[in-house]
C-alpha cells in the first residue's frame, strides 16, 4: 500500500478549522486508492453482520445518474461548512454517524487506519475549500400520504429502492437480511402495528429510518432526496 507525509488538517476538525495551519499535524497517511476502495467496501465497518459501504447511500460524484440515493452526494462534502442538516459540525462526526447508525461499525477515532484512509479519500474529492452546508428535513410527526401515481412509482421504486430491497418479491436484494417488501411484509405489519394504516407505517420507515423507535438499520429519506409525492408513488405502486 503506498502511503505519504503529508500535512493535512485533523479529520476531527470542520472546514474553517481546516484553514487554520495551527491546527495541522504532520503524520503518515495511507494512499488515495486505500480509501477509494473502503468507500464501496462494506468491510470498512467492524460489524460482521453489516452490508452497507458508503457507496450504497452516497454517489460519489454530484452526477448521481438515475440513482435516488438517502444521502448526498461524497464530492465535496469535506469542505461543508456542517453537514446532517447543521447537527453535526465536524466531518468525523458525521462519518462516524453513519458508520455506527447505519453500518454498525465501533467509533470511529483519528488516527485509525482505515478511518484516515477514507478521510484521504473524501479529500481529494472535495477540491472546493468551502461548500455549503445541505439541508435534511426530518418530520417527526408522519401524516398519512395519500394518492401517487403506481406508474411513475415503478420508476422511482427502481431508482430508491430497489438497490437494496430487489423487486418487491425480494428477488436481486443486497442481501439477504433487507426486508423483501410484498404482501408477507404488509400482514406481519398488521400484527406489529395492529390498527394503523400501512401506508403511515411504511412512510414512517422511509422518513425514519433506524430513528423513534422503528428499529432496524436502513438509512432513512429526508424530505429533499424523496418528496411525498415521490414517496405516495412508491407506496401506489407496492399496491398500498
Amino acid at each position: 500500500m503506498r502511503s505519504a507525509m503529508l500535512a493535512i488538517a485533523a479529520f476531527g476538525l470542520g472546514a474553517a478549522g481546516a484553514a487554520c495551519a495551527g491546527d495541522t499535524k504532520t503524520v503518515e497517511r495511507p494512499a488515495v486508492e486505500r480509501g477509494e476502495s473502503l468507500a464501496g467496501d462494506p468491510g470498512f465497518s467492524s460489524s460482521s453482520v453489516n452490508h452497507l459501504a458508503c457507496d450504497d447511500c452516497h454517489s460519489r460524484t454530484t452526477d448521481e445518474g438515475d440513482r435516488i440515493f438517502p444521502a448526498y452526494p461524497l464530492e465535496n462534502s469535506a469542505g461543508r461548512e456542517s453537514w446532517w442538516g447543521g447537527y453535526a459540525a465536524q466531518y468525523l462526526g458525521a462519518v462516524d454517524f453513519c458508520n455506527r447508525v447505519f453500518m454498525r461499525g465501533q467509533p470511529i477515532v483519528a488516527g485509525q487506519e482505515k478511518g484516515d484512509a477514507l478521510y484521504e479519500y473524501l479529500f481529494s474529492i472535495s477540491p472546493q475549500a468551502s461548500s455549503p452546508a445541505l439541508p435534511v428535513t426530518i418530520t417527526r410527526n408522519i401524516p398519512l400520504i395519500p394518492g401517487g401515481d403506481a406508474v411513475a412509482g415503478e420508476a422511482i421504486y427502481d431508482a430508491a429502492c430497489r438497490h437494496c430491497h430487489g423487486s418487491p418479491s425480494g428477488s436481486g436484494r443486497l442481501d439477504p437480511s433487507v426486508t423483501a417488501l410484498n404482501d408477507d411484509l404488509w400482514a406481519l405489519y398488521d400484527v406489529d402495528f395492529p390498527g394503523i394504516d400501512h401506508r403511515v407505517v411504511v412512510a414512517e420507515k422511509v422518513r425514519h429510518g433506524s430513528f423513534f423507535g422503528i428499529g432496524g438499520v436502513m438509512p432513512f429519506f429526508s424530505e429533499e432526496r424523496l418528496t411525498d409525492a415521490e414517496l405516495a408513488s412508491v407506496m401506489a405502486y407496492l399496491g398500498l
